[in-house]
Parts: structure tokens; sequence; C-alpha cells
């Protein structure tokens, strides 16, 4: 490998212009970093992320090597191979550097055209949710990484700057860690729009209040798991062995929304079995 990034002040490149990609540029910005952004599309455009103003790169825009850089492929996960590829392609013979992409399922190996550059390559996969363009996100957070060495070290690196921890996590346990992410957050997110559409059966006066009870309900029991023994946190009727509640909870849901009925199902199964009420 002949790429290497020895500070984390080599500029960053990245290319997606989403709400990861926006986020990582002003964060980066913000911690006193050169960073610039290429995004899709055929025109340079510019765009404000928290008062921040950054330059949105077009796709087919070519940048002077003249120095290692930090290559960020902050695009949808499905895309990751064929964008690697067209970088690849068009990197100049002498241009130097490392490559991260920020896909929580794909190992550091979907970068191989880039390895076969020359480029060290790893995965770099912020443990958070950005449900809009944020520098502020990655304080804090848990950033992982897994690839070559070089790659590793320069994405630690990184994340450190940014206010972020990182670990290393075993390539073969990439797609299991992000399943486990995708649970933690889009699938809680999908039980609270069932709740939002759900609240419209009931009178609109009372709607608003529910809405937002139940979102301090469910930020409340994710707080209360106890670190070492989590289940000791879940209440409810499975905890308490309540069959008869469970049954008019099944009985509501086949009425007015028959879809949800496995599934409240298979959570009060699970539910059960880590409470003991089997």
């Amino acid at each position: 490998m002949t790429g290497s990034a020895r500070s984390p002040d080599v500029p960053l490149l990245i290319v997606g212009a989403g709400r990861v990609g926006l986020s990582l540029a002003a964060a980066a910005r913000r911690a006193g970093m050169p960073a610039e952004v290429v995004g899709p599309g055929s025109r340079r455009r510019t765009v404000t992320v928290r008062g921040r103003r950054l330059t949105v790169h077009a796709a087919g825009i070519r940048f002077a090597c003249l120095r290692p850089v930090l290559l960020v492929l902050a695009v949808p996960d499905d895309d990751l191979s064929a964008v690697a590829s067209e970088w690849a392609a068009q990197l100049p013979a002498d241009c130097t550097g490392i490559a991260l992409h920020t896909s929580g399922v794909h190992a550091a190996r979907v970068l191989e055209p880039l390895q076969h550059h020359g480029w060290p390559t790893a995965s770099w996969h912020p443990l958070q949710t950005f449900p809009q363009p944020d520098p502020a996100r990655f304080s804090g957070i848990v950033v992982s990484v897994e690839g070559d060495p070089a790659a590793v070290s320069a994405g630690s690196r990184l994340a450190r700057r940014l206010g972020a921890r990182p670990i290393k996590l075993p390539p073969a346990l990439k797609a299991l860690y992000h399943c486990l992410a995708t649970i933690s957050c889009s699938h809680v997110a999908a039980q609270m729009l069932f709740c939002h559409d759900a609240l419209r059966a009931f009178p609109p006066a009372v709607r608003k209040p529910l809405a937002h009870s139940l979102r301090a309900l469910s930020a409340a029991t994710v707080a209360g798991f106890p670190a070492e023994n989590p289940a000791a946190g879940i209440t409810g009727p499975a905890a308490r062995g309540d069959r008869l509640t469970v049954a008019h909870h099944l009985t509501v849901l086949r009425e007015y929304f028959p879809e949800w009925v496995s599934v409240y199902q298979q959570l009060d199964d699970f539910l059960r079995r880590q409470t003991r009420h089997d």
C-alpha cells in the first residue's frame, strides 16, 4: 500500500451530498479541517448547514491531487461499489491517499477498486441518526472502523477529531452490527410512525398530547434500560404475564390494523421469553 494519512488535517474529499456527507463536511470544517464535497448532478451549488456555507462540486469535477487525500464515499449502500469503481478509474496514477466509506453494512472490501489503485481502505460508520445535516451529531458517538491498518488509523483519528469514539469491528460482524443499528433506530421509528398513524382513530383534540406523550414514553423506555441487565427494564403486559391484556390488544388490532397482529405477537413472544413469562 502506498497511500498514507499521517495527520488528521489531510484534505477530506467527501463524495456524496446527502445528510451524512454534508454533516461530515460541516463537522470537519468546524474542527478546522479542509473538506470538499462532490455531489450528484452537473452543476456546482451552495448549501447551508447549521449556518455554515458549503460548496457542493459537480460530479464530473477533477481535483488537483498535490498531496495525499482522505477520500470518503458517503453514498447509498447500493451505489457504493459502482462509485468506488468510478473514482478508481479517474484517479491520476500519482494521486495517493486513503479511502473510507460510511456504509454500516458493507466492509472495507467493497472499496477493492481503490485498493487495487494502491490506496488503503476502511469502512467508517457513524453510529448515529441524521434526520437532517448537522455537524453536532458526531459529538460523543461511536464510529465503527475496520479495514487496512493505515486506513483504520486515519479513520480513528478523524473520528476523534470530530469528538467521536472510534471502535474496531471484525469485518465478519459488519452486517449483524448494522442490523442491530437498524432495529435500534429505523424499526423503532416504524413503530412510532404506526402509533402516530393510529392516532387518527382518536378525537382531534387529544391527538397532539397523545402523540407527544407516546414519544416521551418511548424515549423514557430506552433511557430506563439498565446497562448490565436490559431485560430488567421491561414493563407492560408481557413483563407482568397479563395474557388477557394481550388478548384485548390483539382483538383491537385485528379490527383496526390487522397487518400489525403478527408484528405484535412476535414482539410479545420475545418479551415473554426475556422476562420468563412464556
